[in-house]
Parts: C-alpha cells; structure tokens; sequence
C-alpha cells in the first residue's frame, strides 16, 4: 500500500515540478525584486536622455499684471517669474480708467490681470484690494492673489519703517518632532519586522496551501476527463491514488515554500531582532504549513473528482473560498492579540487552529510546547478526517458523468458508508 501511494505521489510530483510554469513561480520573488530596479532605474534613465534630446525647455506663459495703486504707498514689483510656470508682466496704470486701459492691453491675447489698491491698504486688514481677472483659471488665478497680498504685505513694513527681508527672517522659525521615548532606525525596523513576520508565514501558507490545492484541481480533472484514473484504479485503490496525489502535490507546495521562505530564514533564526524564533518554531509552523496544504487539497481533490471541466469547478470554489476566509480570517486576531483567550481557543479548535498557531508561533508572545502538541494532534485528526471524505468522495465521483452534483449531493455522499 506505501509503495503505490509512493508511486503515484512521485508521478505527481514529477509532473508538476519539472514544467516551465513551476520554474517561472520559483522566480517570481526575485522578478518582482527587479521590478523597482529594472523599471525605476530605466525610467530615470530615459527621463534623461529625454530631457537632454530636448533640448529647450518649454516656453514659460505671458501674464499681463496691471496695479492701479490708490493708496499711494505700494512697493510695485518688477517683472517676475511664479514656480518656473508663469512670467509676470507688470504695468502701473493710473486708478482713474484703469479697467480701461487692462482691456486694451490684450493683442497678444495673454491673460491679464487688474490689481486695484484701495486707498486704506495700509492701515486695514479687510478689503485691501481687489483683483480682476478676464478668465477662469484657478491655480493661476490663486498663485497671483498670493502674491498681492506678498507685495501689499512688504509695503506696510516699509511704510511703519520696517525692512521686509529683516521681519521675514525673524518670523522664520524651524523645529523638529520627537517622540518623548525616541526610538533608532535599527528600533523602528525591528518593530516593523516583528509585527509583520506573523502575516508573512499567513501569506507563505495561503500561497503554498492554494498552489498544492488548485494543482491537484487541475490534475483531477484531466484524469478524470482522459479516463486515466479508471486504468489506475485496476492497480491502486481511491483512497490510495487520492493520497499519492496530495502527497506528490504537496511535496511540490513544500519545495516551492522553501524556495521563496528559505533564504529568509536563516537570517530570521539567527537575527537579534528576531530573538524569539528559534529552530522549533520554524519546525513548527512548517508543520502546520504541511496540514493546511493538505486539507485545502482534500478539498479540491473531492471537487475536481466530481465535475468535467474547470467551468463546472466555478459553484463549487466559491464556497471554497468562503470557507476559507472564514478558517484562515481569525488568525488576524491572532496576530494583533496573541495573548488573549481567544487567541488561545483559536489556536486549539480546528480548522482555524492551522492558520492561528502558526501565526501566534511567528509571534513575540509565542505558545508553550504542550499547547502546540496539542494543536498539531488536533489538527492532524482533522485533516484525516478531510482525507477520508476525500477518498469517499473520490470514489463516488470519479465515475459520475452528467451535470456535477451540488454541496447537498457531496454531503450526502459523506453519509454514505
């Protein structure tokens, strides 16, 4: 019985790891780490062979400033440039006529502005002065509003006899923020790292566990569709060939966790700031890890078993994927929370305890020896539980042609002995 099991999880295994596709997954971490330095350094670089075969820079655009000053004591600015955008062109025009003389001064048809001082500019704080503007333009607009009120604002130091640069200087204060207990760079990363590392071994387990489980989906249903398990079934049992196939599933999944989280985790057993990790807890969760791979592949080995084509799978992976939001979900709880009791019955009660104890494990606060025993027998009769229903289902299923049964058929297949 061992050795056919064998057999079947080592073609499994072969069939699914020597492709092309498993190659490319193996890679995606280091592409998506070349990504920032791929792109953004050649984004730089062709940002500036773009601006250097370019040449001129772009035109800055025309604006008409007309300042009619009734007070008789504005500081009248010179032509003047705002943000590398605008060119300013200013006119003293008369108070008397001014609206006039801003209207005839639009040949070029360049906006054009009419600052009009009032009298008391430099006595009141309200109503100083009025802009007219011939279009609607509303960052333009406020950037030249800005500025009047700048120009008025130095001419009332100059008026009271004050240097606007000397009362600029002293009203220009800096400082900085600290937190009262102000932590290091090295303290600030190592609290990033400590409360991230539980959702990184989640992420690593949903990823290992959906790759095993949708890998034998697929395979299930080619073997199913090209007759090929009625000819093994002459030689292996249900039970046996639906374990051969979790186990050579699961042994691709656990390559492809090792790959993407083994070069981490020296650093992360041997890291000060990751003290709290030792060898156990890696072995630990690489152990729950294998029991969440296989109990979603159960899973999807008893729908694939049961329909024709990847289409038919679509009713039944949804409440899949429900159910395992709603297992998997609670270890967020874990993660933020992990000594609560809640966090403890959750790390205990299958099957949310094979995503919650590996989190609380990957946690500062961590789980006695004996709590972790006990979760991991727990969870282990669990998964032989989905193991046995899987190969009731497999049995069942495998022959079945026509429409795919719906969940109410599939749990009345569990009932039958």
């Amino acid at each position: 019985m061992t050795r056919r099991i064998f057999l079947v999880a080592k073609h499994e295994f072969v069939k699914t790891v020597f492709t092309r596709a498993f190659a490319l997954l193996l890679a995606l971490p280091l592409a998506v780490l070349m990504i920032p330095i791929v792109f953004g350094g050649g984004m730089v670089g062709l940002a500036g062979i773009a601006s250097i075969l370019s040449g001129d820079d772009e035109p800055l655009e025309i604006v008409h400033m007309h300042i009619a000053d009734r007070s008789g004591a504005l500081r009248a600015p010179e032509s003047f440039v705002i943000e590398d955008e605008f060119e300013i062109h200013v006119t003293e025009v008369a108070a008397k006529g001014a609206r006039a003389a801003a209207l005839a001064d639009q040949s070029d048809s360049a906006p054009t502005y009419l600052l009009v001082v009032h009298k008391e500019a430099m006595t009141t704080q309200e109503h100083s002065f009025t802009l007219y503007f011939d279009h609607t333009r509303a960052q333009e607009e406020e950037q030249v509003e800005d500025e009047a009120r700048e120009w008025i604002r130095n001419s009332r130091f100059l008026h009271a006899g004050f240097d606007p640069e000397v009362v600029e200087r002293q009203r220009r204060v800096s400082g900085e923020r600290h937190r009262l207990e102000d932590m290091g760079r090295l303290q600030r990363l190592a609290l990033l790292v400590k409360k991230g590392l539980p959702y990184g071994v989640l992420l690593l387990m949903y990823a290992s566990a959906s790759f095993g489980g949708n890998g034998l989906l697929t395979s299930t249903i080619e073997d199913r569709d090209n007759r090929m398990a009625e000819i093994l079934l002459g030689s292996v049992s249900p039970h046996e060939l639906m374990a051969g196939k979790i186990l050579g599933h699961l042994g691709a999944s656990l390559v492809l966790a090792i790959v993407w989280g083994g070069p981490v985790m020296p650093i992360i057993v041997g890291s000060s700031i990751l003290a709290f990790v030792g060898p156990f807890q890696v072995i630990y969760v690489l152990a729950f890890v294998v029991l969440c791979t296989v109990i979603y592949a159960s899973v999807t080995g008893s729908i694939g078993s049961t329909v024709s084509d990847i289409r038919q799978a679509q009713t039944l992976l949804t409440p899949l994927a429900v159910g395992t939001l709603v297992a998997m979900g609670p270890a967020v709880y874990v993660a933020l929370y992990p000594e609560t009791g809640w966090s403890l019955f959750l790390s205990l009660c299958p099957p949310f305890s094979v995503s919650a104890m590996a989190v609380r494990l990957s946690t500062e606060a961590g789980a006695p020896h004996y709590q972790v025993w006990i979760s991991l027998l727990l969870s282990a009769g669990f998964a032989a539980l989905m193991l046995a229903a899987t190969g009731r289902i497999y049995r069942l299923g495998l022959l079945l042609r026509g429409s795919p049964p719906n969940l109410r058929t599939l749990l009345r297949w569990l009932m039958t002995p």
